[in-house]
This record gives C-alpha cells, sequence and structure tokens, in this order.
C-alpha cells in the first residue's frame, strides 16, 4: 500500500514536472525561425521578418520598416510595400521568419516521449539494471495478468485528441491561465468515475471540484476582461483557446478513467501502459499529419493555409535548434 507521503510526492512532482512542460512548450511557441520557402504569417505582427537568399548574400529584412534591400540582384531603398516584396521574392527561395506554431507536431513529440516509456519498461524487465537479490524479489511480486495491448487503443486516440486541444489552446492564451485552466480535469473526472466506475465522491471531494469551478471562472474573466494584448492576441482570442482548453479536459477525464479501469484490472505496470499509448498515439498522428497538410484550414495564422504544416515545423527546428529543446 503506498504510503500518503509517497502520494503527495509524487502529486507534487506531476505540478512541477507540468509546469516545467506548460512554460517549455509556450517558450517554443513564442520562438522566431524561417521556415518553408513561401509560407508566412497572415497577421501583421512586427517581429515576423523576410529571411531570403540572393546568391551568395545573405538578407535579412524587417517588411514592416523602412529598409534597404536587394530584391532579384538589384538594390532598392525607401518606403517599403510588403505585398509587392512578396510577391517578387516569393519565387525566389524566400523564407519568412515566423512563431513556432505547430501544435500537432508538438503533440507528436510527446509521444515519441511516451514511447520512450516503453523501452525503458523492456530494460527493467530484462532485471541487468538491479542486484540478484532485487531480482529475486521482483519475481515474487504478482505479475500483471494477459492482457491485448489494444485496450490502450481507445486512451491513445483521447490522448491524440486532448493533448493536440491543448497545444493549441496554448497558442491562443497564456501559459499561467493554461495551467490553471488544466484543474478541470478534476471536475471532469469526478463526474465520468462516477458514472462509468460506479464511485461515489465523499464531501471533502464535493468542496474541492466547488473550488476549482469557482477557479476557473475567475480564470476565464481575468483573461477577458483584464489580459493584456499578447503578439496581436485579441481577448476573443484567448477566450477561445481557454475554451479548447476547458473542453480537451474532458478528453482527458474519459481516457484516465478508461486507464484506471483497465490498468487496475490487468494489474499493468505504468511504464507498460504509458509506452504502449505511446506507440499508438505515435503511429496514428504521424499518419494523420500527411492528410492535415492537403486541409486548406489555418489554425496557426499561417499562409498557405494549411490545417498542420509539419514540412514548415521541420524546417524552423532546423534553423533553430532552440524550439528542439523547447
Amino acid at each position: 500500500m503506498v504510503s500518503a507521503k509517497v502520494k503527495m510526492s509524487i502529486a507534487a512532482l506531476m505540478v512541477v514536472t507540468g509546469c516545467i512542460n506548460t512554460l517549455s512548450t509556450k517558450w517554443a511557441d513564442r520562438m522566431m525561425a524561417p521556415g518553408r520557402p513561401g509560407v508566412h504569417s497572415n497577421s501583421a505582427c512586427p517581429n515576423e521578418t523576410l529571411f531570403y537568399q540572393d546568391h551568395s548574400n545573405h538578407s535579412t529584412v524587417d517588411p514592416y520598416e523602412t529598409c534597404s534591400i536587394y530584391v532579384k540582384g538589384e538594390n532598392c531603398s525607401g518606403a517599403f510595400d510588403f505585398d509587392t516584396f512578396y510577391d517578387d521574392t516569393v519565387s525566389n527561395s524566400s523564407s519568412f521568419c515566423h512563431e513556432f506554431s505547430h501544435p500537432f507536431l508538438q503533440a507528436v513529440g510527446m509521444f515519441v516521449g511516451e514511447f520512450s516509456c516503453w523501452l525503458v519498461f523492456k530494460l527493467l524487465q530484462t532485471g541487468i539494471c538491479f542486484s540478484a537479490a532485487e531480482r529475486q524479489r521482483r519475481k515474487s511480486d504478482q505479475p500483471p495478468a494477459q492482457f491485448n495491448p489494444i485496450i490502450f487503443l481507445v486512451p491513445a486516440c483521447c490522448d491524440i485528441c486532448g493533448t493536440s486541444m491543448m497545444y493549441i489552446g496554448l497558442t491562443l492564451t497564456f501559459a499561467s491561465s493554461f495551467q490553471m485552466l488544466r484543474a478541470a480535469v478534476i471536475i471532469f473526472t469526478g463526474f465520468v468515475s462516477m458514472i462509468f466506475l460506479g464511485k461515489r465522491l465523499k464531501r471533502h471531494e464535493w468542496g474541492g471540484m466547488v473550488v476549482v469551478v469557482i477557479g476557473l471562472i475567475v480564470v476565464g474573466l481575468s483573461d477577458t476582461l483584464f489580459g493584456e494584448k499578447e503578439a496581436g492576441k485579441a481577448s476573443s482570442q484567448r477566450m477561445t483557446g481557454d475554451i479548447i482548453i476547458v473542453v480537451a479536459q474532458l478528453i482527458v477525464a474519459f481516457q484516465m478513467t478508461w486507464e484506471e479501469k483497465f490498468v487496475k484490472k490487468y494489474n499493468v505496470p505504468a511504464l507498460q501502459a504509458v509506452g504502449w499509448e505511446g506507440i499508438f498515439g505515435f503511429c496514428i498522428l504521424s499518419v494523420l499529419l500527411i492528410p492535415f497538410y492537403f486541409i486548406p484550414f489555418s489554425i496557426n495564422g499561417l499562409e498557405p493555409a494549411r490545417f498542420e504544416d509539419a514540412l514548415d515545423g521541420f524546417q524552423q527546428i532546423g534553423n533553430n535548434n532552440l524550439i528542439l529543446a523547447g
């Protein structure tokens, strides 16, 4: 039986690592880097610059300021006409520097991390990391029941939807709001577990859920009424991001309820369960990136409009390695 101190330590560790994950992801979202030739933001972002190559001369142009530039080998200066310059240079391997806004590609990276848990599980299963006494003790532990890994396909699909939606919401709102709004999962998990697992919540648990609801209302109102404008994002965009994040928690709640049911039923080790979800999630979302590229709908304000331009994302990572660190 796990002691209360261990449970509290795990909960504290989840909060700390969750904050680090949120801050690093938002940091990557705000990172600027040139991407695939011709891709640019459709908003007049003053931080957006245009990178293009004219033979051996590398030039960096700020399209929103008066500047001196090279266009097709000719030197010109004066007031800058962005539309004319874009039309003249987009065919000359122009590459716009824009924010890294690729939520689905980031979700694929998360599934790579989850898949690594499966590799760690297999490594620990060999016993080479333990002493002989520890290997003998682990053999005496109750082994997991035989199960079909396909049972983790459903939570993997929930993870794809939930994580992708949260990353989309994070690009639209503040990192602090994102982290606080994730607490909505407590409310949804309580109700979903009552419906599907037959659990009964105690009074103090109901009290905690009421406090969470009040906190969510305060966060939502503060973003709408008092939030400062960030990188051209209006209050309506932040509210949209907040709503997307809260809805994603309902999907996450269903995922967690499903995991609890089958992890307990088959006594599945946590690393193995997370690993299988990572395998399914990575395979499914990697394949989905292909049709996403051809859907003419932009969720990140980039032109030409694509639901997810993974090629642009990979090129941005190659041009700015700090994005990979985020």
